[in-house]
């Protein structure tokens, strides 16, 4: 047996076919990190929620209170983000499948793929607001910390 590609898989549909496949395993694999993700992020948002509402020796100052609040703010922004980036890649992965047919197998010319790159910036944005959220959490902890 050799490695060399038949002739049926260098045919304009060989080659859409293999295409077509490993496009589907990408978003099969989006799919299934969109629901980790928001699990994830979801029970974070929850444990974070609980350790600092619990009461403590005195309240924290208003400001210290706003902090938190802002950081639930991009926390949830960067949850809600996320999930329109999941979509809008299995959006982008759909509509490559139709550049593929139409370049591979009906043989027009190329055409971009906008969703692709808005699912990118959409990604890069959620990760930008979650950072936010992190450092606000993190700050209002320190914040909160009794001094002695």
């Amino acid at each position: 047996m050799t490695d060399t590609p038949s002739e049926s898989e260098l045919s304009p549909s060989g080659l859409y076919l293999k295409y077509r496949d490993e496009l589907t395993k990408v978003l099969l694999s989006a799919s299934e990190s969109f629901d980790r993700s928001i699990l994830s992020l979801s029970s974070g948002l929850l444990a974070a929620s609980l350790v600092f509402i619990r009461p403590t020796s005195g309240t924290p100052p208003n400001g210290h209170v706003a902090i938190l609040a802002w950081s639930w703010v991009f926390l949830t922004a960067a949850i809600l983000v996320t999930m329109a980036s999941f979509l809008t890649t299995q959006l982008a992965v759909m509509r490559q499948l139709q550049i593929a047919e139409s370049h591979i197998l009906k043989g027009l010319p190329d055409s971009p793929n906008h969703l692709g790159r808005f699912s990118d910036r959409l990604t890069w944005a959620s990760g930008a607001l979650f950072g936010i959220g992190v450092i606000l959490t993190v700050w209002f902890s320190i914040l909160s910390i009794p001094s002695r």
